[in-house]
């Protein structure tokens, strides 16, 4: 756990010194190894909040940088790449 404060610790020093502003507290930033995993629990994290209401519709999308595709994630799991 130690590393992960270092290295949150680090990334709001390099964006300070970068751009000449601090990040927006309480800014954090988190790793993760499958961005379609992580934009579905996003996506289900969005729809059981309290303050977004359920005709507000929740979609997600993973950008694959060396490609350029942008792909959308299904909370069943499903991809669809356009």
């Amino acid at each position: 756990m130690l590393i992960l404060r270092i290295a949150r610790n680090l990334t709001g020093i390099r964006l300070r010194k970068e751009t000449g502003r601090a990040p927006i507290a309480p800014a954090k930033f988190y790793s993760f190894t499958d961005a379609e995993a992580n934009t579905r629990e996003q996506i289900q994290k969005a729809r059981s909040h309290p303050w977004i209401s359920q005709d507000v519709p929740v979609r997600g999308f993973v950008f694959d940088v060396s490609t350029g595709r942008l792909s959308e994630v299904f909370p069943d799991g499903e991809a669809v790449t356009d």
